[in-house]
């Protein structure tokens, strides 16, 4: 929560993961399990509740923090990007699709959401009022699938760029932490922008 409350204060854009806990709520992890950010600990985020997750510490004394948190504390003060974290990039039960949007429709801030699974993609595309577009690295996702591509830098190249704008996707480069060299790549690719 904290780097989201630096973030706030800073004006900066928040890309952030959602996965679906044992109960149906709207956790704020990355991983699958907790075994990267807690010492001696491998248990999966969607076999734990939203209260058993609150017990959790990671290795820095924070807590996992839950969706309606973040929603509450950045107030729609700068954009969110939302990712769809499935088991799958190609099936999903859409439960933690329809847990999302259920939590964004008092939300009045600015958002979009993305996901490796084009299922999930489309099923937001259709429900939410907001762009969602599919996260890649590789051609698979060159197809239409949102209204957005979300794609490694490494990997980008102007062949690709052609063929998302020939498909009216907006493009978007993720993978390159060094911001200098991430906003070169993005201005020589000409693609969108940059998600650091």
């Amino acid at each position: 929560m904290k780097a989201f409350e630096n973030a706030v204060e800073a004006g900066i854009g928040i890309e952030l993961d959602v996965r679906l806990t044992a109960d149906g709520k709207l956790a704020v992890f990355h991983d699958s399990t907790l075994k990267r950010l807690v010492k001696g600990d491998n248990r999966a985020i969607s076999t734990l509740t939203a209260d058993e997750l609150k017990e959790v510490r990671l290795k820095d004394g924070s807590q996992i923090p839950m969706l309606f948190e973040v929603l509450e504390l950045v107030e729609g003060k700068v954009p969110l990007l939302i990712e769809i974290k499935t088991q799958s990039k190609v099936l999903s039960s859409l439960r933690t699709e329809k847990a999302l949007i259920e939590e964004l429709k008092g939300y009045t801030g600015e958002y979009r959401v993305q996901s490796f699974n084009a299922m999930a993609v489309n099923y937001c595309r259709r429900h939410l009022k907001a762009e969602s577009g599919r996260l890649s690295g590789d051609m698979y996702s060159c197809r239409r699938c949102g209204d957005f591509v979300s794609y490694k830098l490494s990997q980008l190249t102007r062949e690709k760029v052609k063929r998302f704008r020939e498909k009216g996707l907006k493009i978007y480069g993720w993978g390159v932490y060094d911001e200098s060299k991430a906003e070169k790549l993005a201005k020589e690719l000409g693609i969108d922008g940059i998600i650091i």
